[in-house]
């Protein structure tokens, strides 16, 4: 079983919890036999001295505490945005406020863009 993942960015971290699948067999003999027990309804691999059941091990996936900041950060943004829309759609001076607002945003990103254009 895979014991741990290392993410290589800043979202996630992956770990594994329990007992591996098939680990620190000491090579005895029979060591990684596999059997399915009746009575415990379990799959088990003899570790050279005891049978071991498989599958009580378990993946925890997590998000990063940046992860989580920039999530509900989101989630922030959408419910304002939403709040917002709903206002604008409501109100026609608001509308009317809005569209000028998006029109002077769209002039101001196209001067932004000239000017780094013409900086390179």
């Amino acid at each position: 079983m895979i014991s741990q993942i290392n993410s290589p960015g800043p979202w996630l971290t992956v770990n594994s919890g329990g007992r591996p699948y098939l680990n620190n067999f000491n090579g005895g003999q029979g060591s990684g036999s596999v059997r399915f027990n009746m009575t415990t309804q379990q799959l088990e691999a003899y570790d050279g001295q005891n049978w071991v059941a498989l599958g009580q091990g378990y993946a925890m996936i997590e998000g990063t505490t940046r992860m989580n900041s920039v999530l509900e950060w989101a989630e922030r943004q959408m419910i304002n945005d939403q709040r917002f829309a709903d206002l604008v759609k409501n109100n026609p001076t608001l509308e009317d406020a809005y569209e000028t607002y998006q029109k002077a945003s769209e002039q101001l990103k196209i001067l932004v863009t000239l000017t780094q254009t013409s900086k390179s």
